[in-house]
Protein backbone atom coordinates (compact mmCIF):
# COMPACT_ATOMS: atom_id res chain seq x y z
CA UNK A 1 0.00 0.00 0.00
CA UNK A 2 1.23 3.66 -0.45
CA UNK A 3 0.29 6.97 1.01
CA UNK A 4 1.02 10.44 0.06
CA UNK A 5 1.89 13.07 2.23
CA UNK A 6 3.64 16.54 1.66
CA UNK A 7 4.03 15.12 -2.50
CA UNK A 8 5.69 12.51 -1.32
CA UNK A 9 4.36 8.53 -1.90
CA UNK A 10 5.40 6.81 1.06
CA UNK A 11 4.96 3.14 0.71
CA UNK A 12 3.83 1.30 4.15
CA UNK A 13 2.72 -1.73 5.49
CA UNK A 14 -0.92 -1.67 7.93
CA UNK A 15 -3.64 -3.60 8.16
CA UNK A 16 -6.02 -0.52 8.09
CA UNK A 17 -8.15 -0.59 5.15
CA UNK A 18 -7.12 2.22 2.17
CA UNK A 19 -9.94 4.36 3.50
CA UNK A 20 -8.83 4.79 6.80
CA UNK A 21 -5.21 5.20 5.46
CA UNK A 22 -6.42 7.76 2.99
CA UNK A 23 -8.07 9.70 5.67
CA UNK A 24 -5.08 9.89 7.86
CA UNK A 25 -2.84 11.23 5.55
CA UNK A 26 -5.84 13.71 4.88
CA UNK A 27 -5.39 14.47 8.63
CA UNK A 28 -1.86 14.81 8.30
CA UNK A 29 -2.20 17.32 5.54
CA UNK A 30 -4.30 19.32 7.28
CA UNK A 31 -2.56 19.43 10.01
CA UNK A 32 1.03 20.73 7.91
CA UNK A 33 -1.70 23.26 6.19
CA UNK A 34 -2.63 24.42 9.51
CA UNK A 35 1.24 24.83 10.84
CA UNK A 36 3.01 25.64 7.40
CA UNK A 37 1.43 27.90 4.82
CA UNK A 38 4.82 28.18 2.63
CA UNK A 39 4.70 24.25 2.00
CA UNK A 40 7.85 24.36 0.21
CA UNK A 41 9.24 24.54 3.90
CA UNK A 42 8.86 21.27 5.21
CA UNK A 43 11.29 20.65 7.55
CA UNK A 44 11.72 18.50 10.41
CA UNK A 45 10.56 21.47 13.02
CA UNK A 46 7.55 21.58 11.12
CA UNK A 47 7.13 18.17 10.88
CA UNK A 48 7.80 17.19 14.21
CA UNK A 49 5.46 20.58 15.59
CA UNK A 50 2.41 18.23 13.40
CA UNK A 51 3.86 15.14 15.65
CA UNK A 52 3.01 17.25 18.72
CA UNK A 53 -0.26 18.62 18.03
CA UNK A 54 -1.63 15.35 16.81
CA UNK A 55 -0.25 13.51 20.01
CA UNK A 56 -2.06 16.58 22.23
CA UNK A 57 -5.16 16.04 20.18
CA UNK A 58 -4.89 12.13 21.04
CA UNK A 59 -4.17 12.22 24.46
CA UNK A 60 -7.30 14.84 24.83
CA UNK A 61 -9.80 12.53 23.37
CA UNK A 62 -8.35 9.36 25.19
CA UNK A 63 -8.51 11.49 28.50
CA UNK A 64 -12.22 12.02 27.36
CA UNK A 65 -12.97 8.87 26.35
CA UNK A 66 -11.41 7.30 29.23
CA UNK A 67 -14.15 10.18 31.42
CA UNK A 68 -16.84 9.08 29.73
CA UNK A 69 -16.16 5.33 30.14
CA UNK A 70 -15.88 5.94 33.94
CA UNK A 71 -19.18 8.22 34.06
CA UNK A 72 -20.95 5.31 32.14
CA UNK A 73 -19.75 2.52 34.38
CA UNK A 74 -20.59 4.29 37.65
CA UNK A 75 -24.18 5.37 36.32
CA UNK A 76 -24.73 1.70 35.01
CA UNK A 77 -23.16 0.41 38.80
CA UNK A 78 -25.81 2.81 40.20
CA UNK A 79 -28.67 2.16 38.36
CA UNK A 80 -28.03 -1.82 38.90
CA UNK A 81 -27.99 -1.01 42.66
CA UNK A 82 -30.95 0.57 42.34
CA UNK A 83 -32.86 -2.46 40.51
CA UNK A 84 -31.37 -5.16 42.94
CA UNK A 85 -32.86 -2.56 46.15
CA UNK A 86 -36.20 -2.47 44.31
CA UNK A 87 -36.67 -6.01 43.44
CA UNK A 88 -35.31 -7.17 46.66
CA UNK A 89 -31.95 -8.63 44.89
CA UNK A 90 -28.59 -9.28 46.19
CA UNK A 91 -26.01 -7.62 44.30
Amino acid sequence: MEVSLAGHRLPIRTSASQTDVDAAARLVESKLGEISSNRAVLNNQVLLLVALNLADEFLKLERNTRAFQDKVKLRSETILSELDEHFGLEP
